[in-house]
């Protein structure tokens, strides 16, 4: 089980992909990821925009970065988005 303090570190970070999302491409998470997953969006290129969009927007350590943009992969690997650990990496 889950920590309370573990709990609001996810809340912060998926509400940080909410407001990226909602800002960069205005449309919600759901709509995001029906469309990766029809093949209108890249998983790749939106993990990567977040990654960058965290590096500029805020000043974190990489290893920070990091986790945050595992987060997002872990939730959308949750919702049945095929992510490939070799090309997550690249």
């Amino acid at each position: 089980m889950m920590g309370a303090s573990t709990a609001r570190e996810y809340k912060f970070r998926l509400d940080s992909l909410r407001f990226f999302i909602e800002n960069t491409y205005d449309i919600s998470i759901d709509t995001l990821i029906d469309q990766i997953k029809r093949g209108s969006k890249d998983v790749y290129d939106i993990l990567s925009q977040y990654g960058a969009y965290l590096k500029t927007n805020n000043n974190i350590s990489n290893l920070t970065l990091k986790q945050r943009v595992v987060t997002v992969k872990n939730f959308l690997e949750y919702y049945d988005v095929d992510i490939s650990p070799r090309k997550f990496k690249i």
